[in-house]
């Protein structure tokens, strides 16, 4: 089983980041827990920002684990995920392009269980925006999932301060989380 994380690392994220990659962490390591499982699971995180235009952003989409690791491994990785010093210019940022990093440059163990996991705090600029580097959307996205047989959870985290962005980022991330198969409604 590989799990993958993909983490907005913007300056929007900065109040919840810490608590955040806590829960990656925790969450990882009750999955860990059984050592029979724990022997077939292999993780990776990716981290996501916003256009290299944006002085001091740092990176538009990052690797952390260019292998994948076992809990032992992973673990510390976590401690060098941070976020940008300089904020995005408006709200939106380069989702898209973080996800399609995890789905399309992890180095996936053949045969796995593949998971993504999304979590961020805005919407993706739209297809045609300056900044979307990857030209990709949600249905572009669901659709490499579906053909590359990953599965992809979102977790949405609602900023009270930026409400007029909720719905967009939920219709992004409820259509990249309607995953294949799946039962009763988007993950």
């Amino acid at each position: 089983v590989d799990i993958v994380w993909v983490m907005d690392t913007t300056n929007s994220m900065k109040p919840y980041i810490d608590r955040t990659i806590k829960v990656v962490e925790e969450a990882s390591k009750r999955l860990a827990q059984n050592t029979e499982l724990a022997r077939s699971l292999r993780f990776g995180i990716w981290g996501y920002r916003d256009s290299m235009s944006i002085p001091d952003i740092g990176y538009n989409v990052k690797n952390y684990t260019p292998s994948l690791q076992s809990i032992e491994q992973f673990v510390p990785v976590l401690k060098n995920v941070d976020v940008a010093t300089a904020g995005s210019e408006g709200y939106a940022e380069d989702m898209f392009s973080g996800v399609h990093g995890a789905l399309d440059k992890t180095a996936w163990t053949p045969d796995a269980i593949r998971l993504v996991v999304l979590v961020g705090d805005a919407p993706a600029h739209e297809v045609g925006h300056k900044w979307n580097a990857t030209g990709q959307n949600q249905e572009t996205l669901r659709a490499i999932a579906n053909d590359r047989s990953i599965s992809i959870f979102a977790i949405h985290i609602k900023d009270p301060e930026a409400e007029q962005y909720h719905a967009t980022a939920m219709e992004q991330m409820q259509l990249l989380g309607a995953n294949k198969g799946q039962e009763g409604g988007p993950a």
